[in-house]
């Protein structure tokens, strides 16, 4: 096979680096970022209105849990469990899971304006979602005349990657912000640059946001102008 040849391999690889173009990685999303959404739409005590909770919804909790989007809009009611100071999810499918054993996230109660698990119970209650084990949380939403109020669609589909993306593109819009130097992986990316600043140890980081190797992790960090001087100052310090 001419391509088993090493002078041919060496000449592709060549090529490779010749056309390459460097990766222009999306902007974390941080939690400052998220509070301004919030003062937006208002909090849990006066907002009512399903469309908004339900996009605070996602992306808190895609924020806190490292989420992908597939893992995101398949969550089921019957994969959450809510305790006394934190709430675990069950990851049926993750690109990662090979195997398909699952992986459950535990995520903080922390009682604030960015409270993960607060938003989650205040959503499901406005959005009437019965005890049904196989419905998914987030679905479109829809105005419904006999009712007059906007509510879950009733067809049991999860919300679509475009529509996601769209209400988070509207949202950072919405608060001034260049939508265009973010994507959906910018909350995974945001919350595991947040963990890194604060000291988070790398394994934790790694398994909440199951990642399968440092390479993966790291490529979603983005170290801040403070940690990148402590290198230096660390050597130079007399």
């Amino acid at each position: 096979n001419p391509c088993d040849d090493s002078v041919n391999q060496k000449l592709m690889e060549g090529g490779k680096r010749i056309l390459a173009k460097p990766l222009k990685k999306k902007e974390p999303i941080s939690s400052d970022i998220l509070e301004k959404v919030i003062d937006l739409f208002g909090d849990r005590e006066e907002n009512r209105d399903l469309r908004s909770v339900r996009t605070i919804a996602m992306l808190l909790l895609s924020f806190a849990g490292f989420l992908r989007f597939n893992e995101l809009a398949n969550i089921k009611v019957k994969n959450i469990t809510f305790k006394d100071l934190y709430m675990n999810i069950c990851v049926e499918t993750s690109k990662t899971d090979v195997y398909r054993r699952g992986n459950e996230i535990t995520i903080a109660k922390t009682g604030g304006k960015l409270c993960p698990v607060s938003w989650i119970k205040h959503y499901l209650s406005l959005a009437e979602i019965g005890n049904n084990s196989e419905d998914y949380i987030f679905r479109a939403v829809r105005f419904y005349k006999s009712s007059e109020k906007h509510m879950l669609c009733k067809i049991n589909k999860p919300i679509s990657y475009t529509r996601d993306r769209e209400l988070l593109m509207d949202t950072l819009e919405k608060i001034g912000i260049d939508s265009k130097a973010f994507g959906l992986h910018s909350l995974r990316s945001g919350d595991a640059t947040a963990a890194a600043d604060k000291n988070v140890s790398d394994r934790l980081i790694k398994i909440h946001g199951r990642w399968k190797t440092d390479y993966s992790r790291d490529n979603y960090i983005k170290d801040s102008v403070d940690n990148k001087l402590k290198v230096s100052r660390s050597i130079l310090i007399e």
